[in-house]
């Protein structure tokens, strides 16, 4: 009498096992992957625009912070000299007469001097629009190391890029207010990014 075989045949289940298991620890790692890469492009976007709205925010306290030194450079003439801007090049003049006002109709670069430390602006007759203009390299920043703040300076591998404008708000060109724009404009991880910010500047103190 033949004895009957009371084993299942498991051979061919076992290997789908197998499959099925690699193929969810592949699924798995891709998976895992997928979230890094995207965690990593998350936090350079932030990254990024953190620093942009640093640098807004810096021009808008370096405006503020002009017209500030004006009232006490001129505390005769606040209303006259409140909005007067001192120059990349030259030495502040004694008169607040011999310098320039601000204009709506003029672009500016407003940075450090580089041994003074006091705000400093510069013209542009051009807007700042990286789709346009994908180089402007005047209103182009870069990161000093030794100093560890962005600055201008140089043409070369440009990413960051700040223009101010000013608009008038009273009826008299800038007689008590005026709005000042910030926008910071760079070549992203990914896309061209874009960041404004605006202020409401007074001169309360005239």
């Amino acid at each position: 009498m033949k004895s009957k075989n009371t084993h299942p045949n498991t051979s061919g289940e076992t290997l789908i096992e197998v499959i099925t298991a690699i193929t969810t620890i592949v699924m798995a790692g891709i998976a895992s992957v997928s979230v890094i890469i995207a965690s990593f492009n998350s936090t350079t976007i932030s990254r990024e625009y953190l620093i942009a709205q640093n640098l807004a925010r810096e021009a808008i306290e370096g405006v503020t912070n002009i017209r500030d030194t004006n009232w006490l450079l001129y505390p005769d003439k606040k209303e006259a000299c409140w909005l007067v801007l001192p120059q990349f090049s030259g030495e502040p003049h004694d008169t607040c007469q011999t310098k320039e006002k601000v204009s709506d109709t003029i672009f500016y670069v407003v940075a450090r001097h580089p041994v003074k430390g006091n705000f400093i602006f510069a013209k542009n007759n051009d807007e700042l629009d990286l789709e346009t203009e994908p180089n402007p390299t005047t209103y182009g920043m870069f990161y000093d190391i030794v100093t560890e703040q962005y600055t201008h300076g140089t043409t070369e591998n440009l990413i960051w890029y700040r223009m101010v404008k000013f608009e008038q708000v009273d009826e008299a060109p800038f007689a008590d207010q005026v709005k000042v724009t910030v926008k910071v404009q760079w070549k992203g991880s990914k896309d061209l990014g874009t960041y404004e910010v605006s202020s409401i500047l007074t001169n309360y103190a005239k």
